[in-house]
């Protein structure tokens, strides 16, 4: 009795705990959901723990004690006569009997108990499992995102999740954003996936700010793909991405350019653009459909006019 009351209270603890973390006002991080899975385990335990106890402590009862089993007897009839040398043997036979009959009943419950723990064990080690798989090939944050448990902003923690995301989400994306995790490498990867998922993904909006590992290539990469007369691509945000430099001018141009792209904001804050880089994308907005273009914190001292043409 002790152990299942012991098993009830902190089951009871456990579920308070998730309930609160649940329904916090706090923000959670990205590995919140983590944890609730991690109390979850230990709660599916606990009731393991809880239930053997609760079935041994049924067995203790019923077990092969012939003095449970006189003492049960005496409790449930009131005082019998005593016996008479007769009825010995029967009354043996018959103790005999409830003796042999509850060590049947104990070994019963006892295959049920282990047969519950064993199936828990296999579903905790699946968990665990398929947790190591996802997070080593990128994709945990996305599944995450997919089954509810985390925001989608938390799916884009890397260029690899948001790749993830997008294989695996049947309905629009129409932002992603991706902050310290792009470089030319994976900003292929990305380009290639919005060309593979595009049509369900209808991204409308990439937001790429503060990647320092991002060149010139990566943004070509990408801007290939806006350029393609199926995708809805409207916002491009290259801001504070010095490293870019005038490089990103002829890039910019293609985009600016072409007839197919629908790019329509356009953010180049602290993208290490001078005035001459300036006056290059002035003669292309001519012919492009853009509305927003931020070019703030570049070096544009006494580029008066190259903004005047902007504008």
């Amino acid at each position: 009795a002790p152990s299942h009351r012991f098993g009830g209270a902190a089951m009871l603890a456990l579920c308070r705990t998730m309930l609160l973390g649940a329904t916090s006002k706090k923000p959670s991080g990205p590995w919140m959901p983590a944890r609730f899975g991690l109390l979850a385990m230990v709660a599916c335990a606990m009731l393991a723990v809880t239930t053997y106890a609760a079935l041994d402590g049924v067995c203790d009862a019923q077990s092969g004690d012939a003095r449970c089993v006189q003492s049960l007897a005496m409790e449930s009839s009131p005082s019998p006569p005593m016996p008479q040398a007769s009825d010995s043997t029967e009354l043996q036979e018959n103790t005999s009997d409830d003796v042999a009959g509850a060590r049947r009943q104990h070994d019963e419950v006892s295959l049920v108990a282990i047969g519950f723990l064993l199936v828990l064990l296999v579903f905790v080690l699946a968990w665990i499992g398929f947790t190591i798989k996802f997070a080593f090939d990128g994709s945990l944050p996305a599944r995450l995102a997919m089954f509810g448990f985390l925001p989608e902003a938390y799916a884009a923690v890397s260029v690899q999740s948001v790749i993830a995301l997008l294989r695996l989400k049947s309905s629009p994306t129409p932002v992603v954003v991706l902050r310290n995790c792009v470089t030319d490498e994976n900003a292929v990867r990305l380009a290639d996936a919005l060309r593979m998922y595009g049509s369900v993904a209808k991204l409308e909006a990439l937001e790429m700010p503060g990647n320092p590992n991002l060149s010139a290539r990566g943004v070509e990469a990408l801007v290939a793909v806006a350029l393609e007369e199926a995708a809805p691509l409207e916002e491009l945000d290259l801001s504070y991405n010095p490293q870019l430099g005038s490089a990103l001018v002829p890039v910019l141009q293609k985009l600016l350019c072409s007839k197919a792209s629908k790019v329509t904001t356009l953010r180049l804050a602290n993208c290490g653009l001078e005035v001459a880089d300036v006056e290059k994308l002035a003669e292309a907005l001519e012919k492009s459909r853009l509305l927003t273009l931020d070019l703030a914190c570049n070096p544009l001292q006494g580029g008066g006019q190259a903004l005047a043409a902007v504008l």
